[in-house]
């Protein structure tokens, strides 16, 4: 293998593994969007069981048109 083959092989490898570092980040940020503390939980479930009481107001409602 000549020089410029191997030099082409390293590119691909490098970006192969710039790739693979991507979608690690990609992966873990997207745990942690996932997971959800105690308190996350508690304020959805309160929102909605307001929504469902109706006691939740829309944009325009708050704003106006």
């Amino acid at each position: 293998m000549g020089n410029a083959d191997m030099n082409l092989i390293f590119s691909e490898i490098k970006k192969i593994r710039e790739d693979l570092d991507y979608l690690k980040q990609v992966i873990e940020f997207g745990i942690e969007d996932i997971i959800l503390t105690g308190d996350e939980e508690k304020l959805i479930k309160e929102t909605l069981a307001q929504k469902k009481r109706g006691e939740l107001l829309t944009l325009e409602e708050v704003f106006g048109e």
